[in-house]
């Protein structure tokens, strides 16, 4: 189990938030985690870049609806934990799949949309 990357890391962020007069909300967000250096195994983590934004329209006093699109990419690891490595007598090292670092990065997008609805009274009133 790994509980963090072995680095410091740099993690910037800006957030901005606007609403008009009752009827919409929106929120726009960038962040990062950068790795700095290497862990005690001579590996870094791969960076990762995240955007966030979402809007929502009020309905009624109680309903309102949303939409979110979030982004993310990540880099591959660099370097290697030599743990990981295998040796194969057809091929001299291989790597098992999941601890090659060349297979680490990627890009995803992913679009939500939501029904938000305040429970004004009631058991659920103010928890939900």
């Amino acid at each position: 189990m790994r509980l963090g990357s072995g680095t410091y890391d740099l993690m910037p962020g800006i957030t901005y938030l606007g609403q008009s007069k009752n009827t919409w909300s929106w929120d726009s967000q960038a962040t990062a985690t950068i790795h700095l250096g290497e862990n005690r195994r001579d590996y870094t983590l791969g960076d990762r870049y995240v955007a966030t934004a979402w809007v929502a329209k009020r309905i009624s006093s109680s309903f309102s609806m949303s939409a979110r699109l979030n982004w993310s990419k990540w880099d591959n690891i660099d370097g290697a934990d030599p743990d990981l490595l295998v040796a194969n007598s057809m091929n001299g090292i291989d790597i098992v799949p999941t601890a090659r670092t060349d297979l680490r990065a990627g890009r995803r997008t992913d679009l939500g949309v939501g029904v938000n609805y305040l429970v004004r009274s009631g058991f659920l009133k103010g928890i939900v």
